[in-house]
């Protein structure tokens, strides 16, 4: 599991860095800057960041089901449905589209909200997957109210 999270920061250190270019400073999570963070780097160090973070999520999401099955595997497996494996995967976020849409949805909202430079980037990544597909409304909406999710 520590393997996959060092490959998973490495993988998104390495793509936000590009010769010639400035190197994006992401900040950590839960800061009131990420928004202002976010529109400061250009688009393609936004989607560098996008790439290594969908990448980081998929490996680290699969790297915990799969330790989760290991470490308390069922004494009989009569179907796919009961497994805790499938159960566990079927849980992942879902991401079909490009890196260039997410990066726009993100700073079209960044552009739309000026107020809600605040939330999180994960946040915002997660509303805007193939699972949640929240609108900027709706995002906003439930930030304003002090949601734990989008």
């Amino acid at each position: 599991m520590k393997a996959y999270l060092f490959i998973a920061v490495v993988t998104a250190a390495l793509l936000v860095q590009a010769p010639n270019e400035s190197h994006a400073n992401y900040v950590l999570d839960r800061t009131p800057i990420q928004g202002k963070t976010w529109m400061s780097w250009s688009e393609p160090e936004r989607e560098r960041f996008l790439l290594g973070y969908l990448q980081a999520y998929h490996l680290g999401f699969t790297s915990a089901c799969r330790n989760y099955f290991e470490g308390a595997p069922p004494k009989t497996l009569t179907s796919l449905e009961t497994s805790p494996l499938q159960k566990c995967m079927l849980q992942e976020l879902h991401y079909s589209a490009s890196v260039t849409q997410y990066e726009r949805q993100i700073t079209d909202f960044y552009n739309r909200f000026p107020d809600a430079h605040e939330e999180p980037l994960s946040w915002l990544i997660q509303a805007f997957s193939d699972s949640e597909r929240k609108t900027p409304e709706e995002i906003h909406a439930a930030w304003s109210r002090g949601h734990a999710h989008p």
